[in-house]
C-alpha cells in the first residue's frame, strides 16, 4: 500500500508530465518547514472520466480532496461517477479555503 499525491489539484490527474508524487515519510516529513503548497493547485473544471480512469489505473481506493466548495463539489462528482461504474472508491473532502467558501466552517488550516 502507499499513498500518492496529485499534483496540480484535478488536472494532475491527466495532464502529461505531472506523475504522481509517492509520498513516503521521507518526502513529506519536512513539507511543513515550506511555505505555499506542496502538490499545487488548480482552479476550474475537470475531466471526471480522465479521473476516474486515473483512479482505476492507479487502484486507487481511497481519495482525500483538500480545498473549498468547487473541490468539494468535484469531490461528489467523482464520488457519484465511481458509484454509477462499480469503482470501490472512498472519497472524503478535507475542507480548506481561502475564499471563506465552506459552509459552517468557521476557520480552516
Amino acid at each position: 500500500d502507499k499513498v500518492l499525491g496529485v499534483r496540480g489539484g484535478y488536472a494532475g490527474f491527466y495532464t502529461d508530465g505531472w506523475d504522481p508524487i509517492a509520498l513516503t515519510p521521507e518526502v513529506v516529513s519536512n513539507i511543513h518547514h515550506e511555505g505555499g503548497t506542496f502538490l499545487g493547485s488548480s482552479r476550474g473544471g475537470f475531466d471526471l472520466s480522465a479521473t476516474v480512469s486515473f483512479l482505476r489505473k492507479h487502484r486507487v481506493d481511497q481519495l482525500y480532496v483538500i480545498g473549498g466548495d468547487g473541490t468539494h463539489r468535484g469531490a461528489f462528482r467523482i464520488h457519484e461517477e465511481c458509484m454509477r461504474l462499480g469503482v470501490r472508491v472512498g472519497v472524503a473532502g478535507i475542507p480548506k479555503t481561502i475564499d471563506n467558501d465552506v459552509d459552517y466552517i468557521d476557520r480552516s488550516f
